[in-house]
């Protein structure tokens, strides 16, 4: 596991330069480098951990002195002393080692009562606020409200900056995974985050999908998988119940199995058996979550499927247990060309293009009467279509309008099927295998009609 001859390159004006040796420690970036940089600080940590004169945070049996991940060490002290003592093993650490720690970014917190509470003391600076943890707010364990409104509104302000790119509903949806979906889960994870939050959360995925101020269609329709014929949207709500049930079952530290014995024997009394008597008269805050967790999951699933399951499976049993299935696809269940989203994600077209499919198929289209059924205004209350007395119907624009007669032939000759397969989103669906002889110029003619 040690390196050899390691050389680099790097990439100036678009061109890379010559090979450069790598003399001493490594890239950022490379995979060894949370490996060694542990068992570098692993001497540090063992020094304290085996000071008898540092106590730490002492829940009996267990005691937990200090927490290191990465370059970041957050220490445990419950005395003055224990404080100057685990600065001196710091600075001790660093003239052996040629480490540094920078005293301007590090912080402490008084957190209890004390009799003194100086701003500046061993080197950092104090003060009576829990600090941030890996970017993470302590202050907010028990009382996250007003840190997720701020988080919505950063949220919704990173939207609007994104409107002006042209890209398709799939790709908006991709975004909203990769992008916004993950900054909120990195905190979502460990603060509690209430329903009417997730649920802001959503409204602002769902209309950032749609590019719209409002939702063309039920919310719920655009967390399923493609096959279902969703946008495979990120489900907040359904993956913060994974993690709630994932941090129970997945528990292995002896502090905190402690800590799940202690908070929610009561609550959980029949998944969590334990021996602790000091329970505490009411829970709130991550672990409360974790209790309403299973208590939702616990009428529909049996603890064999939530403790055998994968992460993955687990989640995608919530999304269809949430979320009903989509009318549009309700009639047309037993029916072939499940994958018919799949297949349009993948094709080398235009965004405006797979939009108007996915108008199509989910019913969102807006033709005249689907803005007279949703209550829009629609000028002179003309509700036909103007090339014919019949009311304009996504489906009447392909197969209705008799002075298209020309374009409508030429449709349907572009396919292997017949006109009457598209009856139905399935039977549409049936149709997206053409000639090659003709090449493409079905899209062409569903795009006219709408530019």
């Amino acid at each position: 596991m040690c390196y050899a001859a390691v050389s680099t390159h790097l990439v100036v004006n678009g061109s890379l330069t010559r090979p450069l040796p790598v003399l001493c420690s490594v890239r950022q970036g490379c995979p060894m480098s949370p490996l060694l940089l542990s068992l570098y600080l692993e001497p540090l940590c063992r020094s304290i951990i085996a000071d008898r004169l540092i106590h730490g945070f002492v829940r009996s049996p267990y005691r937990v002195k200090l927490l290191a991940y990465a370059g970041d060490v957050t220490l445990f002290c419950s005395s003055p002393g224990e404080v100057c003592r685990a600065v001196a093993h710091v600075r001790r650490f660093c003239a052996s080692s040629g480490a540094s720690v920078s005293w301007t970014k590090s912080s402490g917190s008084w957190v209890g009562l004390w009799r003194r509470t100086p701003s500046v003391f061993a080197g950092p600076t104090w003060s009576l606020e829990p600090p941030r943890y890996l970017g993470v707010p302590l202050s907010c364990a028990r009382s996250s409200s007003i840190f997720w409104s701020q988080r919505v509104s950063k949220l919704r302000d990173c939207v609007w900056s994104w409107n002006a790119l042209d890209l398709s509903v799939f790709s908006w949806a991709r975004v909203c995974n990769v992008y916004l979906a993950s900054r909120l889960g990195y905190f979502l994870q460990v603060l509690p985050c209430s329903r009417t939050q997730i649920a802001r959360i959503h409204r602002v995925f769902a209309t950032f999908v749609w590019k719209s101020t409002y939702e063309r269609t039920i919310r719920t329709n655009l967390f399923h998988y493609f096959a279902n014929g969703g946008l495979h949207l990120s489900h907040m709500f359904a993956r913060q119940l994974v993690w709630r049930v994932a941090f129970l079952r997945e528990v292995q530290h002896p502090f905190l199995a402690h800590c799940v014995a202690t908070f929610l024997k009561d609550e959980l009394s029949g998944v969590v058996v334990s021996t602790v008597y000091d329970t505490p008269l009411f829970i709130w805050g991550f672990y409360k979550e974790v209790a309403s967790a299973f208590h939702l999951l616990l009428p529909t699933f049996s603890l064999e499927f939530i403790y055998g399951s994968s992460r993955r499976k687990l989640y995608w049993a919530i999304v269809d247990l949430l979320c009903p299935v989509p009318l549009y696809r309700s009639l047309f269940a037993a029916d072939p060309g499940r994958d018919v989203l799949v297949r349009v994600m993948r094709m080398p077209l235009e965004f405006k293009v797979k939009d108007f499919f996915f108008r199509l198929h989910t019913g969102t289209l807006p033709v005249r009467v689907w803005l007279r059924d949703r209550g829009f205004w629609v000028a002179f209350n003309n509700f036909n279509c103007k090339l014919c007395p019949e009311e304009e119907k996504s489906i009447m624009r392909f197969c209705l309008v008799g002075t298209l007669s020309p374009f409508g032939t030429l449709f349907s000759a572009s396919f292997v099927g017949t006109s009457t397969c598209l009856r139905g989103p399935y039977g549409f669906c049936r149709l997206g295998r053409m000639r090659r002889s003709l090449g493409i110029p079905w899209f062409w003619l569903v795009c006219t009609p709408y530019g």
